[in-house]
C-alpha cells in the first residue's frame, strides 16, 4: 500500500515537473521570440529606416539650397548604392551652381571693370573729337596730333576689353590649349627679340642670362605663355622711372623644373602689396591712375601659368625693382 501510494506521488511530482517545465520553455521561447523581434526590429532600423530618414534629411537640406550636406553612405548594399548616386549628383549639382555662381560673378566684375577702367579713355576721346568739332584744333599739325591721341586711346580700350574678355574665358575654362614641345631658351629669346624695338623706344634695355646645363623642351602652349611674358613685360614698362630701363630674362633649373626669372630695375613693389599684385584688378598703387592698364595683366599670366601645372610669384628686390619667377615643370 505504501508502495503504491508512493508511486502516486511519484507520478503527480513528475507530471507537476513537466508542467513547470514546459511553461518555462514556452516562457522562454516567447521571452527569446521577443527579443528576436527586438533585435530583428533594431537591425532593420539601423539597415533601412535609419538610412532612409538620413536621405529623406539630405533632400530636404539640399532642396532648401545647402549643397554641403554630405550624403553618407550607410544601410544594406541598395540603399548604399542609392546613396551614392545621389551623393554623386549632389557634387555634380554643386559643381554646377558654384560655375554658374562664378559666371555671375565675372560677369558683374566685368561690368564694374568696364563701367571703372574704360570711363577714363572714352572720356578723354569724347573730349579730343569734341575739340576737332568745335574748331579748338585749328591747325594741321594741331588735328594730326589730337587725331593720334584719339588712335592712341582706342587702342588702349581695344586691349582692355581684350583683357577682360580673355581673362572671364581663362577664369572659366572656355578656351582650349594648344600644348607643343618648345625649346624654351628659344622661346624667351623669340619673345625678347618681338618686344625689343617697342620697349627700346622708352629706353628700356632687355638682357637674357641662359643658366641651364643642355636644352629642355617642355609642354607649352606657345600663344598663351607668349602672353604671360608680355604681360609680365607692358608691367614693367608702366612701372619704370629711371631713365635707363632694364629688364632681365633668367633660365635656370631645379630638379624637377625650370625657372623663369625675369626681373626690372623699375620702382619696385611694396611688401604689403607683393601677395596681391596677381589679383584680378589689383594696381600697386591705388592712388597713381595715370597708370594704364586694365589691371588684369598679372591676373592672366597667373590662370595661364597655373594652367600649365606650373607656378608663379613675386620677389621684390632689395635695392630696386622686381623679380617675377616663373616655375614649369621639367615632364609636363
Amino acid at each position: 500500500m505504501n508502495n503504491l501510494i508512493n508511486i502516486i506521488l511519484s507520478n503527480i511530482i513528475t507530471q507537476h515537473a513537466i508542467r513547470e517545465s514546459l511553461h518555462l520553455l514556452v516562457n522562454i521561447f516567447i521571452i527569446s521570440f521577443i527579443i528576436a523581434n527586438i533585435i530583428v526590429s533594431y537591425r532593420i532600423s539601423q539597415s533601412t529606416l535609419n538610412p532612409l530618414s538620413n536621405l529623406q534629411k539630405a533632400a530636404s537640406e539640399i532642396r532648401r539650397g545647402n549643397l554641403d550636406y554630405q550624403i553618407v553612405e550607410a544601410g544594406d548594399k541598395e540603399i548604399q548604392e542609392l546613396c551614392r548616386d545621389l551623393e554623386l549628383m549632389r557634387i555634380r549639382l554643386k559643381d554646377s551652381v558654384h560655375t554658374q555662381l562664378k559666371y555671375d560673378d565675372n560677369r558683374k566684375m566685368l561690368i564694374s571693370s568696364i563701367s571703372h577702367d574704360l570711363k577714363t579713355p572714352v572720356t578723354s576721346i569724347k573730349g579730343y573729337v569734341e575739340g576737332i568739332l568745335d574748331g579748338i584744333a585749328n591747325t594741321p599739325e594741331k588735328k594730326e596730333r589730337y587725331l593720334k591721341t584719339i588712335h592712341s586711346k582706342a587702342r588702349q580700350l581695344d586691349k582692355m576689353i581684350d583683357d577682360l574678355l580673355l581673362y572671364a574665358k581663362l577664369d572659366l575654362n572656355q578656351i582650349p590649349y594648344n600644348f607643343e614641345r618648345i625649346d624654351m631658351e628659344e622661346f624667351l629669346k623669340d619673345c625678347i627679340q618681338e618686344n625689343e624695338p617697342e620697349l627700346e623706344r622708352d629706353n628700356i634695355r632687355l638682357e637674357f642670362q641662359n643658366e641651364l646645363s643642355q636644352k629642355y623642351h617642355i609642354l607649352v602652349d606657345r600663344e598663351r605663355m607668349k602672353r604671360v611674358i608680355m604681360n609680365i613685360m607692358e608691367n614693367s614698362r608702366k612701372y619704370m622711372n629711371k631713365e635707363q630701363g632694364r629688364i632681365k630674362f633668367g633660365l635656370r633649373e631645379t630638379n624637377n623644373s625650370l625657372i623663369i626669372e625675369i626681373s626690372d630695375n623699375g620702382e619696385g613693389i611694396k611688401d604689403t602689396d607683393l601677395p596681391h599684385i596677381f589679383d584680378r584688378f589689383y594696381r600697386s598703387d591705388k592712388a597713381r591712375s595715370g597708370i594704364k592698364g586694365s589691371g588684369l595683366g598679372l591676373a592672366i599670366a597667373k590662370q595661364v601659368v597655373e594652367d600649365h601645372k606650373g607656378r608663379i610669384w613675386a620677389v621684390a628686390n632689395k635695392d630696386e625693382g622686381t623679380s617675377i619667377m616663373i616655375s614649369l615643370g621639367k615632364s609636363c
